[in-house]
């Protein structure tokens, strides 16, 4: 009668050598982002731009300066890594001034005003009037 030769087998199922991390939820805005992260990823040499990770982890390529630029950065303003972006704006105005990093830190800040606007706006009307 034959018999099984035990030691050459291994006693782990096929399900058990399928290791690897676990799932990860599928619902919407369970990845957390590291707050370690860098926010602003400058790229471009002659016309600056930038990848920018906005609140929800996505990635926008935008000329730096340009309305889709602060619109991504105007998704942090709020968030607790603001002040971090603001300073890292203000370190890239510095080695490349002139082209809207001075503008980004400002919305960060919360303490841009757009040039020519005024800061109080007290909400008079102007009357047109002609008899």
């Amino acid at each position: 009668m034959a018999t099984k030769n035990t030691a050459t087998k291994s006693n782990t199922s096929k399900n058990a050598n399928r290791g690897g991390a676990p799932e990860a939820p599928k619902k919407k805005g369970a990845v957390e982002i590291s707050p370690d992260m860098s926010r602003i990823v400058p790229t471009g040499v002659d016309e600056p731009y930038a990848y920018v990770f906005d609140i929800d982890g996505k990635s926008i390529h935008a000329k730096v300066g340009s309305e889709k630029f602060f619109q991504a950065i105007s998704t942090l303003v709020d968030s607790s890594v603001a002040l971090r972006v603001a300073a890292r704006a203000e370190e890239l105005e510095e080695a490349n001034p002139g082209h809207g990093w001075l503008k980004a830190a400002g919305i960060l800040r919360g303490t841009w005003v757009e040039p020519g606007a005024s800061e109080v706006d007290n909400g008079a009307e102007v009357l047109g009037g002609g008899n």
